[in-house]
């Protein structure tokens, strides 16, 4: 049994460290920047593993780069269908990365951040936010990182920047898969920031109310008091006169008289080709000849 717990985790680990910490109004993401090939050596020892989605969202990988570049493409397209929405546009993203078969062979986790709200997506469906301390961490040194984050975190003094560099520097001492080359990436929450995204918010729920809501537009009788409302396609309907409605009128008076005609036709034959004037009686409510 906990040889196949130790394959399953073994299956999740990422040889790096990504550290994200929030304090005040600000929140700090941080990567080593070392490349490992397997268990043995080190293939590169400046690389770039902070991108942003946009101008607003910072996302920090451990993982393989093509994989961490596929994601990062899936989660632009998610946060464009949902503008300002960051927990709502990740969630999304998990279920396709868990749904889908291809996605699901995809080997990377990531630390996705704006000015409010930190998440970590893995491949296994989680969507995780941080505890009160608002400290996340992955890969393979995370846990030393997160471990030294959350003993910083309260004390008078350090801001989120400087509990980063300190934890890091922890956690790269100890684990082999990270070295001390960091990047580090920021944001700050401001009053600007909190309009424009409520701007977003907005505007994306006027999309979505215009796409399903009929316009009604109160009619004459109702300004008078009647009270009555009749809908823009019925009061086109009434109009049949003007522009595409003529055309959509006159198809339905020639249907009319087509019927009409049949329905002639059928009571002529029926009643042994009487003349048009009985069945025009006949329609119109008097006695059938045939019971007279």
């Amino acid at each position: 049994m906990l040889r196949g717990l130790g394959r399953a985790f073994g299956s999740q680990k990422r040889n790096t460290t990504i550290l994200c910490v929030r304090k005040g109004t600000k929140v700090v993401i941080m990567g080593d920047q070392q490349v490992t090939l397997g268990e043995k050596y080190v293939a590169k020892a400046t690389t770039k593993k902070l991108r942003r989605a946009g101008d607003s969202v910072m996302v920090g990988f451990a993982g393989s780069t093509a994989d961490a570049m596929t994601l990062l493409e899936k989660l632009e397209s998610k946060l464009t269908e949902f503008p300002g929405q960051l927990l709502r546009a990740c969630v999304e993203l998990a279920k396709e990365w868990r749904g889908d078969k291809a996605m699901r062979q995809l080997n990377c986790s990531m630390i996705v951040a704006n000015d409010s709200e930190s998440l970590e997506i893995d491949g296994l469906g989680n969507v995780i936010t941080p505890e009160v301390d608002g400290v996340l961490a992955i890969g393979s040194g995370g846990m030393f990182a997160k471990s030294a984050a959350r003993a910083l975190v309260d004390i008078e003094g350090m801001d989120a920047e400087a509990i980063c560099r300190k934890s890091m520097k922890v956690a790269t001492s100890i684990d082999v898969f990270s070295n001390d080359n960091y990047n580090i990436d920021s944001l700050e929450k401001t009053e600007e920031s909190e309009k424009k995204k409520k701007e977003d918010k907005d505007k994306a729920a006027s999309s979505e109310t215009l796409k399903v809501e009929p316009k009604i537009t109160p009619t004459k009788d109702g300004a008078s008091g009647g009270g009555s409302t009749t809908s823009t396609t019925e009061k086109k309907g009434k109009k049949g006169s003007k522009g595409g409605d003529a055309g959509v009128q006159a198809v339905l008076e020639r249907h009319e008289e087509m019927v009409m005609q049949r329905v002639e036709d059928l009571l002529n034959k029926r009643m042994g080709g009487s003349s048009g004037v009985e069945s025009n009686r006949f329609l119109g409510g008097d006695i059938d000849p045939r019971y007279s």
